[in-house]
């Protein structure tokens, strides 16, 4: 499950996530899969 870990809310993208906000989304996934 996701217990424990972070949630993280990208404003300002609508439906299609990766195009409104690509590189911020892909910075937060970086990120999750980089964490122990």
């Amino acid at each position: 499950g996701c217990a424990g870990q972070p949630h993280t809310t990208i404003r300002g993208a609508g439906h299609f996530l990766q195009e409104d906000r690509g590189p911020e989304l892909a910075t937060v996934v970086a990120d999750w899969v980089r964490s122990p």
